[in-house]
């Protein structure tokens, strides 16, 4: 997938600007806080229709106004070409593909992919359970529409569920159990088989980054309830007395874990600094290459300032590993100096405002 125009109007801190990429490589620099990520996080809607970043999609409006919209045009790997266009307003969201209204997300999610390499992503190490479910949650719901649909089906379910908890409703938790059970059973198994293939490719991912054949990381779907006990009525019954307690729902897939490793122990406590650097990197090029491998599509990749906290080692081998059939979109303060010789559209931002800085190089460049 190649994206050759993004337009934003009054999203975040840019009132409007329209970027024209006409470059594979592409590099957004300016002092911290003049809209950089602003712009890539506007491209990692694509994926999932979420901020990478965690912001609520009506906070991505801009202060006093009424609605933001985005509309970017590209092509995908097929040479099929596409305008996509999202409006959000604080009561929330519409979208549009080729001039055709959108109704459902679940039509959406997993079309037009994006992997999004940030700073951020090391809470998949050091966060709890959630985070690293939200990845897999995220990455699965772009492989497989029917696991999608499971996943809203059960979270809709249990939010009646322990709702229903809460008001001392118990006459009718029977309902919701039925449907719990049922995409729970479906959920874990889509889980075990797609967590055993994405770890076939963050092993060999790791092994290139690293260039250490002798450390072996390990990606382990651990259930939190095992699928047989989830589909039986008796399971539910027996839990509802503690839950009745804690007026939530105690057992279930939303409690399931994902344990990262290396040499069998845990990445979080014994890794170094730099082997954890090397695990967030693996599982990025292990989604892009599942997701190329599955939906025959090559996603866009996006660097949120990562380079900056990377050895010039480490940092060279990122560059290296990219696909260089990928359409790359990066952000830092400054321009790197290791970029400056190559074919690399570079835009400079500040206080929201997008201005080309070398359109007459790469104009050149191509002209030769």
């Amino acid at each position: 997938m190649k994206l050759k125009i993004l337009r934003l109007e009054y999203y975040r801190n840019i009132a409007f600007a329209e970027l024209v990429f006409d470059s594979r490589c592409v590099f957004f620099s300016g002092s911290n806080g003049q809209g950089k990520s602003n712009i890539l996080e506007s491209m990692g809607l694509l994926t999932a229709l979420r901020s990478f970043r965690g912001h609520a999609l009506p906070l991505l409006i801009q202060q006093g106004k009424d609605r933001a919209q985005l509309y970017f045009e590209g092509q995908h790997d097929t040479e099929e070409t596409f305008r996509l266009r999202m409006k959000f307003r604080p009561e929330g969201k519409q979208l549009w593909c080729n001039e055709e209204y959108i109704s459902r997300s679940t039509d959406w999610i997993g079309l037009y992919p994006v992997i999004v390499f940030s700073n951020r992503n090391k809470m998949w190490i050091h966060g709890g359970p959630k985070d690293r479910r939200q990845f897999f949650d995220i990455l699965l719901s772009q492989l497989d529409t029917s696991y999608l649909r499971s996943l809203k089906n059960y979270y809709i379910s249990l939010k009646h569920r322990n709702a229903a908890l809460k008001q001392s409703q118990f006459h009718i938790l029977s309902s919701f159990e039925s449907i719990l059970a049922k995409e729970a059973v479906a959920i874990a198994e889509k889980r075990q088989k797609w967590s055993s293939i994405f770890n076939e490719y963050f092993i060999s991912w790791y092994k290139k980054i690293s260039q250490k054949d002798i450390e072996q990381p390990n990606l382990q779907y651990e259930y939190d309830t095992e699928s047989a006990l989830l589909a039986s009525e008796d399971f539910w019954l027996q839990s509802r007395e503690k839950d009745k307690l804690w007026q939530t729902t105690q057992h279930g897939i939303h409690r399931d874990e994902y344990l990262l490793q290396l040499q069998g122990n845990a990445v979080r406590l014994f890794a170094s600094e730099g082997q954890q650097e090397n695990i967030v990197l693996a599982m990025n090029f292990a989604q892009m290459e599942l997701i190329k491998s599955i939906k025959k599509e090559t996603p866009l990749i996006l660097l949120d300032d990562v380079g900056s906290e990377l050895d010039p080692l480490r940092r060279e081998r990122l560059w290296n590993a990219i696909p260089h059939e990928c359409q790359i979109f990066a952000c830092g303060t400054q321009f790197p100096k290791e970029l400056c010789e190559k074919n690399w559209q570079h835009w400079h931002i500040h206080e929201g405002i997008c201005s080309l800085e070398n359109a007459v190089k790469i104009r050149q460049q191509k002209e030769r």
